[in-house]
Protein backbone atom coordinates (compact mmCIF):
# COMPACT_ATOMS: atom_id res chain seq x y z
CA UNK A 1 0.00 0.00 0.00
CA UNK A 2 1.64 3.37 -0.71
CA UNK A 3 1.76 6.40 1.34
CA UNK A 4 -0.51 8.91 -0.16
CA UNK A 5 0.26 11.66 2.57
CA UNK A 6 3.73 13.33 2.01
CA UNK A 7 4.19 15.73 4.97
CA UNK A 8 6.08 13.06 7.07
CA UNK A 9 8.40 12.42 3.94
CA UNK A 10 8.82 15.88 3.30
CA UNK A 11 9.08 17.00 6.67
CA UNK A 12 12.68 14.20 7.46
CA UNK A 13 13.54 15.95 4.03
CA UNK A 14 13.29 19.46 5.78
CA UNK A 15 14.62 18.46 8.86
CA UNK A 16 17.86 16.82 7.72
CA UNK A 17 18.20 19.64 5.31
CA UNK A 18 18.63 22.08 7.88
CA UNK A 19 20.99 20.61 10.07
CA UNK A 20 24.21 22.33 9.18
CA UNK A 21 25.24 25.63 9.36
CA UNK A 22 28.57 27.32 8.43
CA UNK A 23 30.25 28.75 11.86
CA UNK A 24 33.26 30.81 12.02
CA UNK A 25 36.86 29.89 12.14
CA UNK A 26 40.12 31.81 12.43
CA UNK A 27 41.66 33.60 9.78
CA UNK A 28 44.99 31.46 9.06
CA UNK A 29 48.39 33.49 10.09
CA UNK A 30 51.02 34.67 7.22
CA UNK A 31 53.88 34.69 9.75
CA UNK A 32 53.87 31.55 11.33
CA UNK A 33 53.43 28.59 9.32
CA UNK A 34 54.23 25.82 12.25
CA UNK A 35 51.20 27.62 13.61
CA UNK A 36 49.41 27.76 10.62
CA UNK A 37 49.88 23.56 10.13
CA UNK A 38 48.22 23.12 13.51
CA UNK A 39 45.32 25.61 12.83
CA UNK A 40 44.79 24.36 9.45
CA UNK A 41 44.31 20.49 11.14
CA UNK A 42 42.16 22.18 14.31
CA UNK A 43 39.82 24.19 11.65
CA UNK A 44 40.55 23.89 8.04
CA UNK A 45 40.71 20.78 6.25
CA UNK A 46 40.96 19.85 2.45
CA UNK A 47 37.41 19.38 1.21
CA UNK A 48 35.81 21.64 3.59
CA UNK A 49 32.36 23.88 2.05
CA UNK A 50 33.56 27.23 3.59
CA UNK A 51 32.26 30.80 2.87
CA UNK A 52 34.91 32.93 2.74
CA UNK A 53 34.18 37.03 3.11
CA UNK A 54 36.97 39.70 1.62
CA UNK A 55 37.56 42.81 3.44
CA UNK A 56 36.24 44.81 0.05
CA UNK A 57 32.92 42.64 0.85
CA UNK A 58 32.77 40.25 -2.00
CA UNK A 59 31.77 36.78 -0.52
CA UNK A 60 33.43 33.28 -2.22
CA UNK A 61 32.24 30.09 -1.55
CA UNK A 62 33.43 26.41 -2.27
CA UNK A 63 35.58 23.89 -1.30
CA UNK A 64 38.95 24.05 0.20
CA UNK A 65 41.60 22.76 -2.20
CA UNK A 66 44.68 24.01 -1.23
CA UNK A 67 45.89 25.72 2.31
CA UNK A 68 49.09 27.90 2.20
CA UNK A 69 50.80 30.46 3.78
CA UNK A 70 49.67 32.82 1.81
CA UNK A 71 46.37 31.75 0.15
CA UNK A 72 43.65 29.50 0.42
CA UNK A 73 42.20 27.80 -2.82
CA UNK A 74 38.63 27.00 -3.26
CA UNK A 75 37.02 25.25 -6.23
CA UNK A 76 33.17 24.44 -7.16
CA UNK A 77 31.36 23.82 -10.67
CA UNK A 78 30.11 27.03 -12.11
CA UNK A 79 28.78 27.62 -15.30
CA UNK A 80 31.77 27.09 -16.88
CA UNK A 81 32.75 23.25 -14.98
CA UNK A 82 34.69 23.27 -12.52
CA UNK A 83 36.62 26.74 -11.44
CA UNK A 84 39.16 27.45 -9.24
CA UNK A 85 40.16 30.74 -7.12
CA UNK A 86 43.11 31.63 -5.31
CA UNK A 87 42.30 34.23 -2.54
CA UNK A 88 45.12 35.75 -0.58
CA UNK A 89 45.03 35.70 3.41
CA UNK A 90 45.81 39.24 3.50
CA UNK A 91 42.33 40.13 1.85
CA UNK A 92 40.16 37.83 4.01
CA UNK A 93 37.77 39.51 6.53
CA UNK A 94 36.20 36.75 7.89
CA UNK A 95 36.15 32.46 7.03
CA UNK A 96 33.15 29.83 7.61
CA UNK A 97 33.22 26.33 7.38
CA UNK A 98 30.10 24.72 6.93
CA UNK A 99 29.64 21.60 9.37
CA UNK A 100 27.04 19.78 11.70
CA UNK A 101 25.04 22.54 13.40
CA UNK A 102 25.21 22.79 17.30
CA UNK A 103 22.65 21.38 19.69
CA UNK A 104 20.69 24.58 19.67
CA UNK A 105 21.34 24.97 15.97
CA UNK A 106 19.67 21.33 15.95
CA UNK A 107 16.89 22.35 18.33
CA UNK A 108 16.02 25.45 16.80
CA UNK A 109 15.85 24.05 12.90
CA UNK A 110 13.88 21.04 14.54
CA UNK A 111 11.71 23.64 16.16
CA UNK A 112 10.64 25.27 13.07
CA UNK A 113 10.58 22.55 11.37
CA UNK A 114 7.82 21.17 13.73
CA UNK A 115 6.41 25.05 13.61
CA UNK A 116 5.52 24.25 9.56
CA UNK A 117 4.53 20.73 10.23
CA UNK A 118 2.10 21.47 12.78
CA UNK A 119 0.70 24.75 10.66
CA UNK A 120 0.19 22.79 7.92
CA UNK A 121 -1.96 20.11 9.28
CA UNK A 122 -3.81 22.81 10.76
CA UNK A 123 -4.28 24.49 7.52
CA UNK A 124 -5.11 20.78 5.87
CA UNK A 125 -7.33 20.12 8.57
CA UNK A 126 -9.60 23.86 8.20
CA UNK A 127 -9.63 23.22 4.59
CA UNK A 128 -10.94 19.71 4.79
CA UNK A 129 -13.80 20.27 7.82
CA UNK A 130 -17.10 21.88 6.79
CA UNK A 131 -18.63 24.25 9.03
CA UNK A 132 -22.17 23.86 9.97
CA UNK A 133 -24.07 26.65 10.03
CA UNK A 134 -27.38 26.21 11.43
Amino acid sequence: MKNKNPIIGIFLILHLAGCTAFRQVGIPEVSAPSDLQEQEQQELSIGDSVRITLNCGTVHTGNIVTIAPEEIKIGKNGNFGYQERAIPILEIASLEVEGIAGPFGLLRGTAIIFGVFVGTVVVLLLTVAKPSFG
